[in-house]
């Protein structure tokens, strides 16, 4: 690489990189990233609904003086029914992702080939007697 300082310009030398892609075999690896994802979201999806789900106990007791005073005291979330909503929303979408993502890998399972006898994946068992 040369630098001319006085125009401020850098000359680069040509160099070619060329970039072997490898064909097919690249939409497993996305459907598996996309199952592990559904199923990430999912796990994390309901400990979120049980947080609400708690937030609306204790918003519906507060109301019925079963417990202290709820922290929210007004606004939208200050009521117990918001609560739930949101607890029936999260864990609603956390089965439907679970069940989506269980699926894909239940499919992705039976597309495996099963490996022929005497080929190199599933090798011969000879006897030694």
């Amino acid at each position: 690489m040369e630098s001319n300082w006085d125009t401020g310009k850098l000359n680069f030398t040509g160099m070619v990189v060329r970039i072997r892609l490898a064909r097919g075999g690249g939409g497993e690896r996305e459907v598996h990233a996309g199952r592990a994802l559904l199923l990430g979201t999912a796990a994390l999806m309901q400990p979120a609904a049980v947080m609400a789900g708690v937030l609306a106990v204790w918003r519906f007791g507060a109301d019925l003086q079963w417990t202290s005073e709820f922290a929210i005291s007004s606004g939208l979330l200050s009521h117990w029914q918001v609560w739930l909503a949101i607890f029936l929303g999260l864990e609603s979408a956390a089965i439907v992702l679970n069940r989506v993502g269980l699926r894909e890998r239940r499919v992705a399972a039976e597309r495996k080939p099963v490996a022929a006898e005497g080929s190199a994946s599933a090798p011969l068992v000879k006897s030694g007697l």
